[in-house]
């Protein structure tokens, strides 16, 4: 007779997913979790609690090691490697949802700007028009490095996200707690932070004065690609974008 876990009375426990046989905790063939033990209230709890501080596959977990070591779990996922680190589409939505938080309880003022785009919400707006612009910016300046514009499309959702987490907290301190020492300063130490992180990904054999430099050039390519980029847009559809400070 079957039971609902994938085990049988007479066979040992197969994975419920693929039905392949189960030499341990975890299905060797899809990465499945099969506990043995029935659902209860206690597992439940411990499963959101781990889900949300666990030190291996928790969206914070993963947020920390791309602001320490942004080239391994980058480079994990060029490599074609899933399941351990969160992917760049959910990192991008917990950073709108968090970022959105921010829009929601204390306006548009974000990183020293008022930002609006017409038609969406502000966090999507802020991640779908910045985001396209950093991986264009990345692919130009490391372009001998011979990764795809999807690859630097991958590493800027990465860092940007985590970036974007970590300096909307930092901006609330500064302005709520502070006094807002920093208004003018944080979308500049943004943009440092977001290339240099970059440029550890895409120049990992180079120096760390080599990679400054590579961060400074970045930015230089970057503020060209706005104001080409703005120009066109008050010249076609002025009042599509408002961004100002």
């Amino acid at each position: 007779m079957e039971r609902p876990n994938g085990m049988t009375s007479d066979n040992p426990p197969v994975c419920s997913i693929c039905a392949t046989p189960l030499a341990g905790e975890y299905c060797h063939a899809c990465g499945q979790r099969h506990t043995g033990r029935p659902a209860r209230l206690r597992e439940l709890l411990l499963d959101a609690v781990s889900g949300l501080v666990s030190l291996e596959r928790s969206l914070l977990a993963t947020l920390i090691r791309i602001l320490r070591d942004p080239v391994v779990p980058i480079a994990n996922y060029w490599a074609g490697n899933r399941g351990y680190f969160h992917s760049p589409g959910k990192m991008a939505f917990f950073a709108a949802f968090v970022v959105g938080l921010h829009f929601a309880f204390f306006g548009n003022q974000f990183l020293g700007l008022n930002i609006g785009v017409q038609g969406m919400p502000p966090q999507f707006g802020l991640l779908v028009v910045l985001i396209p612009l950093y991986s264009v910016s990345s692919r130009l300046t490391f372009f001998r490095g011979g990764r795809s514009l999807v690859e630097h499309l991958i590493a800027i959702v990465y860092l940007f996200s985590a970036w974007i987490v970590t300096f909307t907290a930092l901006d609330l301190i500064q302005h709520r707690l502070l006094g807002n020492p920093l208004d003018e300063l944080m979308v500049v130490l943004f943009m440092v932070v977001v290339f240099i992180g970059s440029a550890r990904v895409h120049a990992t054999e180079r120096s760390w004065p080599a990679r400054l430099g590579f961060a400074a050039l970045q930015v230089l390519v970057l503020a060209t690609i706005v104001v080409v980029t703005v120009g066109l847009l008050y010249l076609l559809v002025p009042e599509a974008v408002d961004i100002s400070q």
